[in-house]
Order: structure tokens, then sequence, then C-alpha cells
């Protein structure tokens, strides 16, 4: 407990959803837009947007700290094409 996760990729949440309760916070990032509401219905912080383009200030909570970085403690990512992954 007391990390922040960052999910690059997330596409379901399955990941996230089963980490982030370990977590202090936990986020996602999904370029699929089809994604995204059931990402949010499942509770799931998430990002609709090309990860390329994360700024840690754009998500709630990610703000300063007394002065200390809130930049995300860990950062699962899936490098593979996603037409070829499995459902």
């Amino acid at each position: 407990a007391g990390k922040t996760i960052f999910e690059v990729g997330t596409r379901n949440g399955d990941i996230l959803a089963c980490v982030q309760r370990f977590a202090a916070k936990a986020y996602s990032a999904e370029i699929n837009p089809k994604y995204c509401p059931m990402l949010e219905k499942r509770g799931l912080t998430v990002l609709c947007d090309d990860f390329r383009k994360f700024d840690p200030s754009n998500l709630p909570g990610m703000t300063s700290v007394d002065g200390l970085d809130t930049t995300p403690d860990v950062f699962f990512w899936w490098p593979m094409e996603a037409d070829k992954q499995n459902e």
C-alpha cells in the first residue's frame, strides 16, 4: 500500500481492478475510447487518450504534496499489438 500505480493499455481494466486495492492511487490510460465508459463504470480512474500525452498533473489527486513528486511509482504496460490480443 502507499504506492501510486499507472497502467498503460488497460483495455478491460482487470489488472488495475485487482491491484488498486493495494495502492494509494491507481490510474490507467486507454487509447481506445470504446473501453472508457466501461472502465469508468467499474470505478477506475482512466485517461482516455494516448498515454504519450500523459501529464501526471492532469489526473485527480496527482498534485504536489509538501513539494514531493507524485509521479506514479509503478507502471504496467502491455507492449503488444492490441488487435492480436485475446479478449
